[in-house]
């Protein structure tokens, strides 16, 4: 399973994307502006063990771009592919920082 949490619209914290996989897998974690340019890779085709990433193990956002400056209030899309387990999915989160 894949289940975006946290707050949307992101106004202060994180946002949350947790996940459990049942057999080791590679994860790919990106968040992307409207017009599809990359603004940060939380995971990039990475390894995970077979476990629960939840709690402290799950992946966050903290509104910041690859180069750790706070992004511009707006749309932002986060997209989350589970390779072996052939999932695949995207969640619109709004940024008010």
């Amino acid at each position: 399973f894949v289940e975006f949490a946290g707050q949307n619209p992101l106004r202060q914290g994180n946002a949350v994307i947790r996940f459990a996989l049942t057999r080791d897998d590679k994860v790919t974690a990106k968040v992307y502006d409207v017009s599809g340019r990359l603004v940060r890779a939380l995971a990039d085709g990475q390894v995970f063990k077979a476990g629960d990433y939840t709690g402290n193990r799950a992946l966050q956002w903290d509104g910041l771009d690859n180069n750790s400056r706070q992004v511009a209030r707006g749309v932002y899309f986060v997209h989350v592919r589970l390779h072996s387990s052939l999932i695949d999915q995207s969640r619109k989160m709004i940024v008010h920082k």
